[in-house]
């Protein structure tokens, strides 16, 4: 088709509920009905998967490959870097680390293949419910601890303080200046290094990943149906449950967090943990400059305004 035309299909199935949230969720749907199509005389399940982020157990803890939404913003807000983003304090992703998810798939397929043929495909949620997962701002405060007690030797702000609240616009437009202008200047650094500049592009990426996330969480919420896969694990040995463990109300979030931030220490920032101490030093000294710059911007901006209105 032509790009008018796609445009044009677009308009009519991607937008606000009850149209498909983007092209992800169209094209999942797209695939999904010519399963149910075409595949009536084959044993399938499909097995729709929460956002990932990194390992529980294995292949060991806190494994990740790649820099996604949700370790992307681990390391963001522990290093400083992420001062704000748009989302509501409240928000309970849809989340689960990546081993687990594995485990979901290999258990279903055993099942799909050791058990009778059903009539029609069947379709396994892999979703935490509300309670078994914490909320952005419990995640929030927990990533700032680690900022503060496993700095980076890198570091370049202390990380911001979790927010109760959405934050309002002027306060997210001061902090998304203060976050982009860090941004471009580990880019310029980066670049002057004879380096690949990406930082911009993934502080960009974040917020406007966690405005879908909220979008889709606050005004599009679906509840899925998650019995049948609690059914599968139902049915196989406690010894396969600890095997292929996927039960997300069993996962440590706070060690998983730990483990993942470490993991970016070690692997990421290649830092070894010998550095702790000194990390923390200059993490002491970050803090008294960053409160002296605040200090000064807050008077430059009230002496402005006295001044405007004198």
């Amino acid at each position: 088709m032509s790009d008018r035309e796609i445009e044009e299909l677009a308009n009519d199935y991607i937008g606000d509920y009850p149209k498909y949230a983007n092209t992800y969720f169209f094209t999942k749907t797209i695939s999904e009905v010519l399963l149910k199509t075409y595949a009536k005389d084959l044993k399938v399940g499909i097995v729709r998967l929460p956002f990932m982020g990194g390992a529980y157990k294995e292949p060991i803890p806190g494994w990740f490959d790649s820099l996604q939404t949700t370790n992307a913003m681990l390391v963001c807000v522990a290093t400083g870097t992420l001062r704000t983003v748009a989302i509501e304090p409240d928000t309970k992703p849809d989340y689960l680390p990546i081993d687990c998810c594995t485990n979901a798939l290999i258990t279903v397929a055993w099942h799909m293949s050791c058990g009778p043929k059903e009539e029609s495909l069947q379709v396994f949620n892999v979703t935490p419910k509300p309670s078994e997962v914490p909320t952005v701002q419990e995640a929030h405060v927990v990533a700032a601890q680690l900022g503060r007690q496993y700095p980076s030797i890198r570091q370049l702000l202390p990380p911001a303080s979790p927010m109760k609240s959405k934050p309002g616009k002027v306060t997210f437009y001061i902090h998304t200046f203060i976050t982009m202008f860090i941004a471009y200047c580990v880019d310029f650094t980066l670049l002057m290094s004879g380096k690949k500049a990406f930082f911009a592009r993934l502080c960009r990426k974040i917020n406007q990943g966690t405005a879908e996330i909220t979008v889709l969480l606050h005004k599009t919420r679906i509840y899925s149906d998650v019995v049948n896969i609690k059914n599968v694990f139902a049915s196989i040995s406690q010894e396969e449950r600890d095997i292929f463990y996927c039960d997300p109300a069993a996962i440590q979030w706070r060690q998983l967090l730990t483990d993942m931030w470490f993991r970016v220490r070690r692997t990421l920032l290649k830092e070894p943990d010998s550095n702790l101490a000194e990390a923390i030093t200059r993490m002491k000294r970050l803090n008294s400059m960053y409160r002296t710059l605040r200090f000064a911007f807050g008077m430059a901006i009230v002496l402005a305004a006295l001044n405007y209105l004198l």
